[in-house]
Protein backbone atom coordinates (compact mmCIF):
# COMPACT_ATOMS: atom_id res chain seq x y z
CA UNK A 1 0.00 0.00 0.00
CA UNK A 2 2.83 2.53 0.50
CA UNK A 3 4.47 2.05 -2.11
CA UNK A 4 1.13 2.71 -4.45
CA UNK A 5 0.67 5.74 -2.40
CA UNK A 6 4.35 6.51 -3.41
CA UNK A 7 4.29 5.58 -6.47
CA UNK A 8 0.90 7.68 -7.07
CA UNK A 9 2.51 10.84 -5.13
CA UNK A 10 5.28 10.49 -7.80
CA UNK A 11 3.57 10.22 -10.65
CA UNK A 12 1.18 13.23 -9.80
CA UNK A 13 4.53 15.33 -8.90
CA UNK A 14 5.82 14.65 -12.47
CA UNK A 15 2.78 15.46 -13.98
CA UNK A 16 2.32 18.98 -12.19
CA UNK A 17 5.93 19.67 -12.70
CA UNK A 18 5.55 18.79 -16.49
CA UNK A 19 2.59 21.50 -16.61
CA UNK A 20 5.10 24.11 -15.45
CA UNK A 21 7.69 23.86 -17.86
CA UNK A 22 5.36 23.37 -21.11
CA UNK A 23 3.19 26.27 -20.03
CA UNK A 24 7.09 28.06 -19.34
CA UNK A 25 8.35 27.12 -22.87
CA UNK A 26 4.92 27.68 -24.35
CA UNK A 27 5.47 31.42 -22.96
CA UNK A 28 8.87 31.64 -24.28
CA UNK A 29 7.49 30.91 -27.94
CA UNK A 30 4.57 33.09 -27.84
CA UNK A 31 7.13 36.16 -26.52
CA UNK A 32 9.82 35.37 -29.09
CA UNK A 33 6.77 35.11 -31.95
CA UNK A 34 5.56 38.31 -30.91
CA UNK A 35 8.81 40.41 -29.96
CA UNK A 36 9.47 43.00 -32.45
CA UNK A 37 12.87 43.29 -33.58
CA UNK A 38 15.22 46.24 -32.26
CA UNK A 39 15.50 49.49 -34.55
CA UNK A 40 18.82 50.06 -35.62
CA UNK A 41 18.17 53.64 -36.34
CA UNK A 42 20.43 53.23 -39.57
CA UNK A 43 17.96 54.21 -42.02
CA UNK A 44 17.21 57.91 -42.13
CA UNK A 45 13.69 57.30 -42.36
CA UNK A 46 11.41 54.59 -43.93
CA UNK A 47 11.88 56.22 -47.82
CA UNK A 48 15.50 55.27 -47.31
CA UNK A 49 16.69 52.69 -49.94
CA UNK A 50 16.10 49.22 -48.52
CA UNK A 51 12.94 49.21 -47.50
CA UNK A 52 9.70 47.85 -49.67
CA UNK A 53 8.21 50.63 -51.09
CA UNK A 54 5.31 48.62 -51.49
CA UNK A 55 3.49 49.74 -48.29
CA UNK A 56 0.52 51.76 -48.68
CA UNK A 57 -2.17 53.83 -46.30
CA UNK A 58 -4.89 51.75 -44.69
CA UNK A 59 -8.28 52.00 -46.35
CA UNK A 60 -6.82 53.28 -49.36
CA UNK A 61 -8.38 51.34 -52.19
CA UNK A 62 -6.41 50.75 -55.57
CA UNK A 63 -8.03 51.33 -58.85
CA UNK A 64 -6.83 48.07 -60.85
CA UNK A 65 -4.17 49.51 -62.77
CA UNK A 66 -0.66 50.38 -62.73
CA UNK A 67 1.43 53.63 -63.17
CA UNK A 68 4.46 55.08 -63.41
CA UNK A 69 6.65 58.44 -64.70
CA UNK A 70 10.23 58.72 -64.47
CA UNK A 71 12.50 60.49 -66.73
CA UNK A 72 13.84 58.68 -69.91
CA UNK A 73 17.22 58.44 -68.59
CA UNK A 74 20.27 60.81 -67.46
CA UNK A 75 18.77 64.03 -67.50
CA UNK A 76 21.59 66.40 -68.50
CA UNK A 77 21.22 70.26 -67.14
CA UNK A 78 20.26 72.73 -70.40
CA UNK A 79 18.84 70.12 -71.90
CA UNK A 80 14.98 69.52 -72.86
CA UNK A 81 12.99 67.28 -70.24
CA UNK A 82 12.06 64.01 -71.26
CA UNK A 83 9.11 62.19 -69.27
CA UNK A 84 8.42 58.41 -69.86
CA UNK A 85 5.03 57.63 -68.32
CA UNK A 86 3.70 53.79 -68.58
CA UNK A 87 -0.15 53.00 -67.78
CA UNK A 88 -1.07 48.87 -67.70
CA UNK A 89 -5.21 48.20 -66.69
CA UNK A 90 -4.83 44.94 -64.73
CA UNK A 91 -9.13 44.77 -66.15
CA UNK A 92 -10.51 44.98 -69.96
CA UNK A 93 -10.94 49.09 -70.06
CA UNK A 94 -13.70 50.41 -72.39
CA UNK A 95 -12.17 53.60 -72.55
CA UNK A 96 -9.34 55.54 -71.20
CA UNK A 97 -6.98 58.62 -71.49
CA UNK A 98 -3.51 59.18 -70.12
CA UNK A 99 -2.63 63.19 -69.23
CA UNK A 100 0.47 64.61 -67.74
CA UNK A 101 0.03 67.62 -66.14
CA UNK A 102 2.70 69.71 -66.54
CA UNK A 103 4.15 72.37 -64.38
CA UNK A 104 4.94 75.90 -64.76
CA UNK A 105 8.28 76.69 -66.88
CA UNK A 106 9.46 80.38 -66.74
CA UNK A 107 6.53 82.73 -68.85
CA UNK A 108 4.89 79.51 -69.84
CA UNK A 109 1.68 78.28 -67.62
CA UNK A 110 1.28 75.10 -66.29
CA UNK A 111 -1.00 72.87 -68.61
CA UNK A 112 -2.04 69.34 -69.15
CA UNK A 113 -0.84 66.84 -72.28
CA UNK A 114 -3.21 64.31 -72.99
CA UNK A 115 -0.77 61.37 -74.47
CA UNK A 116 -2.98 58.71 -75.19
CA UNK A 117 -6.18 58.25 -75.34
CA UNK A 118 -8.99 55.02 -76.37
CA UNK A 119 -12.28 53.40 -76.83
CA UNK A 120 -11.82 50.15 -78.37
CA UNK A 121 -12.42 47.66 -75.49
CA UNK A 122 -9.29 45.72 -73.87
CA UNK A 123 -6.63 45.98 -71.91
CA UNK A 124 -4.47 49.16 -71.70
CA UNK A 125 -0.67 48.31 -72.13
CA UNK A 126 0.70 52.11 -72.71
CA UNK A 127 3.91 53.46 -72.58
CA UNK A 128 4.53 57.34 -73.74
CA UNK A 129 7.15 60.27 -73.91
CA UNK A 130 6.83 63.50 -73.35
CA UNK A 131 9.97 65.97 -73.94
CA UNK A 132 9.29 69.33 -72.64
CA UNK A 133 11.34 72.45 -72.72
CA UNK A 134 14.59 73.21 -70.87
CA UNK A 135 14.58 73.61 -67.19
CA UNK A 136 16.08 76.54 -65.23
CA UNK A 137 17.06 75.99 -61.75
CA UNK A 138 14.29 75.01 -59.57
CA UNK A 139 11.63 72.34 -57.93
CA UNK A 140 8.88 70.86 -60.48
CA UNK A 141 6.07 68.78 -60.11
CA UNK A 142 4.93 66.44 -63.09
CA UNK A 143 1.88 64.31 -62.73
CA UNK A 144 0.99 61.73 -64.66
CA UNK A 145 -3.03 60.78 -64.63
CA UNK A 146 -4.72 57.18 -66.00
CA UNK A 147 -8.28 57.58 -66.25
CA UNK A 148 -10.13 55.16 -67.35
CA UNK A 149 -13.87 52.61 -67.56
CA UNK A 150 -13.45 49.03 -67.23
CA UNK A 151 -16.18 47.06 -69.38
CA UNK A 152 -19.15 46.40 -68.06
CA UNK A 153 -22.76 47.90 -67.60
CA UNK A 154 -22.79 50.76 -65.10
CA UNK A 155 -18.99 50.27 -64.58
CA UNK A 156 -17.62 53.70 -62.66
CA UNK A 157 -14.97 55.42 -63.89
CA UNK A 158 -11.84 55.19 -62.27
CA UNK A 159 -8.32 57.20 -62.14
CA UNK A 160 -5.06 56.82 -60.77
CA UNK A 161 -1.83 59.49 -60.68
CA UNK A 162 1.63 59.19 -60.15
CA UNK A 163 4.00 62.36 -59.09
CA UNK A 164 7.85 63.02 -60.68
CA UNK A 165 9.84 65.33 -58.26
CA UNK A 166 12.69 67.09 -59.88
CA UNK A 167 15.14 69.04 -58.36
CA UNK A 168 16.57 71.19 -61.16
CA UNK A 169 20.14 72.65 -60.16
CA UNK A 170 22.51 73.95 -62.28
CA UNK A 171 25.10 71.20 -62.34
CA UNK A 172 22.79 68.23 -61.83
CA UNK A 173 19.19 67.00 -61.98
CA UNK A 174 17.53 64.78 -59.03
CA UNK A 175 14.69 62.94 -59.38
CA UNK A 176 12.16 61.13 -56.52
CA UNK A 177 8.54 59.54 -57.07
CA UNK A 178 7.76 60.08 -53.57
CA UNK A 179 8.51 64.13 -52.25
CA UNK A 180 10.99 66.51 -52.55
CA UNK A 181 12.15 66.18 -49.16
CA UNK A 182 13.24 62.14 -50.35
CA UNK A 183 15.47 63.69 -52.23
CA UNK A 184 17.22 65.23 -49.52
CA UNK A 185 17.26 62.55 -47.40
CA UNK A 186 19.12 60.37 -50.21
CA UNK A 187 21.59 63.03 -50.44
CA UNK A 188 22.18 62.83 -47.06
CA UNK A 189 22.74 59.25 -47.16
CA UNK A 190 24.92 58.90 -50.26
CA UNK A 191 26.84 61.45 -48.73
CA UNK A 192 27.35 59.63 -45.62
CA UNK A 193 27.52 56.36 -47.86
CA UNK A 194 30.62 58.45 -49.69
CA UNK A 195 32.31 59.26 -46.01
CA UNK A 196 31.93 55.84 -44.44
CA UNK A 197 33.96 54.31 -47.65
CA UNK A 198 36.69 56.46 -47.33
CA UNK A 199 37.15 55.89 -44.08
CA UNK A 200 37.38 52.06 -44.87
CA UNK A 201 39.35 52.42 -48.17
CA UNK A 202 41.24 56.30 -48.31
CA UNK A 203 42.71 54.65 -50.96
CA UNK A 204 39.62 54.97 -53.46
CA UNK A 205 39.70 58.97 -52.50
CA UNK A 206 40.73 59.60 -56.20
CA UNK A 207 38.91 56.97 -57.65
CA UNK A 208 35.64 57.76 -60.02
CA UNK A 209 31.75 57.01 -59.01
CA UNK A 210 32.04 54.13 -61.14
CA UNK A 211 34.89 52.36 -59.10
CA UNK A 212 33.52 53.32 -55.83
CA UNK A 213 30.14 51.92 -56.81
CA UNK A 214 31.88 48.80 -57.15
CA UNK A 215 33.68 48.77 -53.81
CA UNK A 216 30.33 49.62 -52.10
CA UNK A 217 28.91 46.65 -53.72
CA UNK A 218 31.53 44.12 -52.84
CA UNK A 219 31.32 45.83 -48.99
CA UNK A 220 28.09 44.93 -48.64
CA UNK A 221 28.02 41.78 -50.58
CA UNK A 222 30.92 40.41 -48.18
CA UNK A 223 29.15 42.67 -45.36
CA UNK A 224 25.22 43.10 -45.21
CA UNK A 225 24.45 45.83 -43.69
CA UNK A 226 27.83 46.77 -43.13
CA UNK A 227 27.27 50.11 -44.70
CA UNK A 228 24.09 51.18 -42.59
CA UNK A 229 25.61 50.07 -39.57
CA UNK A 230 28.38 52.52 -40.10
CA UNK A 231 26.32 55.27 -40.35
CA UNK A 232 24.50 54.41 -37.20
CA UNK A 233 28.03 54.66 -35.93
CA UNK A 234 28.73 57.96 -37.19
CA UNK A 235 25.08 59.30 -36.21
CA UNK A 236 26.27 58.56 -33.07
CA UNK A 237 29.99 59.79 -33.14
CA UNK A 238 29.18 63.33 -35.06
CA UNK A 239 26.20 65.70 -33.79
CA UNK A 240 26.43 67.41 -37.11
CA UNK A 241 25.26 64.19 -38.32
CA UNK A 242 22.57 63.33 -36.56
CA UNK A 243 21.36 66.76 -36.21
CA UNK A 244 20.73 67.03 -40.21
CA UNK A 245 18.97 63.23 -39.98
CA UNK A 246 17.03 64.82 -37.14
CA UNK A 247 16.07 67.77 -38.92
CA UNK A 248 15.57 65.46 -42.37
CA UNK A 249 13.34 62.91 -40.07
CA UNK A 250 10.95 65.83 -38.46
CA UNK A 251 10.21 67.82 -41.94
CA UNK A 252 8.85 63.97 -42.80
CA UNK A 253 7.11 64.11 -39.37
CA UNK A 254 5.21 67.59 -40.29
CA UNK A 255 4.65 67.05 -43.67
CA UNK A 256 2.56 63.90 -42.83
CA UNK A 257 0.52 65.33 -39.91
CA UNK A 258 0.07 68.61 -41.98
CA UNK A 259 -3.38 68.92 -43.69
CA UNK A 260 -4.08 68.12 -47.61
CA UNK A 261 -3.17 71.15 -49.16
CA UNK A 262 0.02 71.91 -47.06
CA UNK A 263 2.40 70.05 -49.03
CA UNK A 264 2.62 72.24 -52.03
CA UNK A 265 3.78 75.48 -50.45
CA UNK A 266 6.50 77.50 -51.48
CA UNK A 267 10.52 76.40 -50.34
CA UNK A 268 12.18 79.91 -50.86
CA UNK A 269 14.52 81.20 -52.99
CA UNK A 270 16.92 80.41 -55.01
CA UNK A 271 14.51 78.03 -56.60
CA UNK A 272 11.12 77.91 -56.59
CA UNK A 273 8.65 75.01 -56.37
CA UNK A 274 6.51 74.42 -58.80
CA UNK A 275 4.04 72.00 -58.33
CA UNK A 276 0.90 71.19 -59.78
CA UNK A 277 -2.04 69.98 -57.72
CA UNK A 278 -4.00 66.51 -58.43
CA UNK A 279 -7.94 67.05 -58.43
CA UNK A 280 -9.06 65.11 -54.93
CA UNK A 281 -10.14 61.60 -54.99
CA UNK A 282 -7.61 60.42 -57.03
CA UNK A 283 -5.40 57.35 -56.15
CA UNK A 284 -1.51 57.70 -56.05
CA UNK A 285 0.34 54.55 -55.94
Amino acid sequence: MVTRKSALVLWVTIGGMSAVILGYVGAQRYGAAHRQPADSYARLNPDNPGQSPLARPHGKITPPADLSIDLAGAQATGAPVAVVVTALSQVPVSRGVITLKVPAVGAEPARSEVLWSGTAPGFVSETLEYVGDVLPPGRYQFVALFEFTPTGENAPSLAVSKSLYLDVRPEKVLSSNVSFDQIKRLELWMELEERVLLSMRPGLATADRQMRDRELALMEARDPGIIARKIAELKLSDPEVARRIMELNRTQADATAAPAGAQNSRQGPPAPEVAVPVPEGLAEN
